[in-house]
């Protein structure tokens, strides 16, 4: 079976971080999705810290 998909995955997993961490430093909730160029946003839990972010265009979601 070939695998390259998980290296795909976690190659867009990674730019799509990057995209977050940069916006976050720069005090923005939304930033530009590096993957498709649809509006991408981001935001802390209250309770616990944990990052969730997404992007509305492509549907990438992510979940700390």
């Amino acid at each position: 079976m070939n695998e390259s998909w998980k290296e795909e995955v976690t190659d867009r997993m990674f730019l799509f971080l990057s995209a977050q961490k940069k916006a976050e430093n720069r005090g923005q909730e939304e930033f530009t999705c590096p993957l498709c160029g649809g509006e991408a946003w981001w935001g802390r839990a209250p309770s616990n810290g944990h990052l969730h972010c997404g992007c509305r265009k492509c549907k990438i979601s992510i979940m700390e």
